[in-house]
């Protein structure tokens, strides 16, 4: 008799259905790994919840963006994915075909052109034998992610492969499209903030830039700055997905000129996450003598346009702020040049640590896409609580890498029992319980433990384990049924039926 015979008529094996990932777990898997591009390759390796220095090669890079794009990444390497044959051939040796299903439920292609354009996980893979011979890189969502050897690192865009790179000999995808949820991604903020500082001199931003922060320049004086428009658009758009958490905007303060205008009549109407910073510098001599009356009179006019204090701040050396601005207003914020030292000044908000020339002292010399540049540390502020502390409201959910959103969510296994709303954690949290009960729920189906097999029947005909627990997170009364969970759970007891059919005939589980 066939296996499938001994299956209840809604457990008969049906076509593959892909795990499809939330909107918010895309954009965690992005926030995740921004603060980390530039760390080492380091073969065999892992990446660190906790800390974000620590480097990978490139399969286990790769491995985690599947794991956090489907919104269950567990720390340190996992037998799913574990390596770039993983893709290519079975546990059991067989090639995967074209058109077969590997980790993660990834789909191969032939080639790059036949990646569906809403795939949220592009692979592109290099097979040269294994090891150090093969590479693998990817790219989620539009932002590319490689870990590279000789020096390179952790990289994204420009730096990072594309996907049709012609080194690449072989392809796959995660199917789309992204479940829109309306959730607000959970964002791993470093506790220091760092960001560029950028104007002309640089080449224009996009998406390869991998902080929460940025800081672009309108004018120095009458002079508008010639890559504002595509810088400032960037931020724009950046700031309303939720890519940055917010962006400045500085211009040069030149006794005389009245930047204050020229300053507003470029930026139109100011973007809510938007804040200003006053340049107060000598420019070699250029400026001297005590300009506190201009500089506070260009704070009072900024402030009245923004509406908030807070959200201007200024700009500086110590030598330069002590002799042009010897009188500041109560409580205004500084950013302190510095480099190669961090001095200590009332008010200082951020730290200018270098100017890409080598003053850093291990921290980045710069960013992507830029190079070199100025670049700055908000210690001890991840970017929401800098954003706060500039009187600006983010509207993505803040994570700390160190601290836990307190929110009650339900468990995400797909053989839990209730939808009950319990449990808190982060995102690495949920993934570790989801895949350990999962996990452990199989093996004692397997096994023929008779609850075990009633939780995955129980799913598979699409009971509590298979509703969709975002939707449940959501507040949703009703929530509808995950196809991939239902999937899973027919194929665990597929497995069986064709492996020891009479545990299904003995525990009733096809009933």
């Amino acid at each position: 008799m066939d296996a499938a015979q001994w299956l209840h008529p809604l457990l008969i094996p049906c076509a593959f259905v892909a795990e499809q990932p939330t909107r918010a777990n895309v954009e965690a898997a992005k926030a995740f790994f921004r603060p980390r591009f530039g760390d080492p390759y380091v073969y065999a390796g892992a990446l660190s919840p906790t800390n974000v220095k620590q480097g990978t090669d490139c399969s286990e890079a790769v491995q985690t963006a599947a794991e956090l794009v489907l919104g269950r990444y567990v720390p340190g390497r996992q037998f799913e994915g574990a390596t770039t044959e993983s893709y290519r051939i079975y546990p059991d040796g067989r090639l995967i075909p074209i058109g077969g299903v590997g980790p993660f439920g990834t789909i191969r292609v032939a080639s790059p052109r036949d990646i569906p354009a809403d795939a949220p996980l592009k692979i592109a893979l290099h097979h040269g034998g294994g090891g150090p011979d093969s590479h693998m890189w990817c790219e989620v969502d539009g932002m590319r992610i490689e870990s590279r050897g000789g020096g390179v690192g952790l990289i994204t865009q420009p730096q990072a492969k594309a996907i049709d790179d012609p080194y690449a000999n072989a392809w796959c995808y995660l199917p789309g499209p992204i479940i829109e949820d309306g959730t607000a991604p959970t964002i791993a903020e470093p506790a220091d903030t760092l960001y560029a500082d950028v104007s002309e001199w640089q080449k224009p931003v996009d998406d390869s830039y991998p902080y929460r922060v940025i800081c672009i320049r309108s004018n120095d004086g009458t002079h508008r700055d010639t890559k504002w428009a595509t810088n400032y658009a960037w931020c724009r758009r950046a700031a309303d997905t939720g890519r940055i958490a917010f962006f400045i905007v500085y211009f040069v303060y030149r006794p005389g000129v009245d930047s204050v205008a020229v300053h507003k009549a470029m930026v139109g109407d100011p973007h809510p996450k938007m804040a200003v910073m006053v340049d107060v510098e000598s420019w070699g001599g250029q400026i001297r003598g005590d300009q506190s009356a201009g500089i506070n009179a260009t704070i009072d006019t900024l402030a009245a346009w923004l509406g908030d204090r807070r959200r201007i701040i200024g700009y500086g050396n110590v030598g330069d702020l002590n002799a042009l601005w010897p009188r500041k207003p109560d409580g205004v914020r500084l950013v302190v040049a510095g480099y190669g030292s961090n001095p200590s000044y009332p008010g200082k908000i951020a730290h200018q640590y270098t100017d890409g020339q080598g003053y850093g002292g291990g921290l980045p010399e710069g960013a992507p896409p830029f190079g070199n540049c100025d670049m700055n540390s908000a210690d001890g502020y991840t970017a929401t609580a800098f954003a706060q502390a500039l009187g600006i409201t983010t509207t993505a959910t803040p994570d700390q890498e160190d601290g836990m959103p307190q929110q009650l969510q339900t468990s995400r296994s797909i053989y839990r029992t209730s939808n009950n709303r319990t449990m808190t954690g982060d995102d690495a949290s949920f993934g570790a319980d989801a895949t350990s009960h999962m996990n452990w729920v199989e093996t004692c189906a397997i096994r023929g433990e008779r609850w075990a097999l009633e939780l995955v029947a129980a799913t598979a005909n699409g009971g509590v384990g298979a509703t969709k627990w975002w939707e449940v997170n959501q507040g949703n009364p009703n929530p509808g049924i995950d196809p991939w969970a239902v999937q899973k759970a027919k194929d665990v007891l597929l497995y069986i039926a064709t492996t020891n059919p009479t545990l299904l005939q003995s525990n009733g589980a096809s009933a």
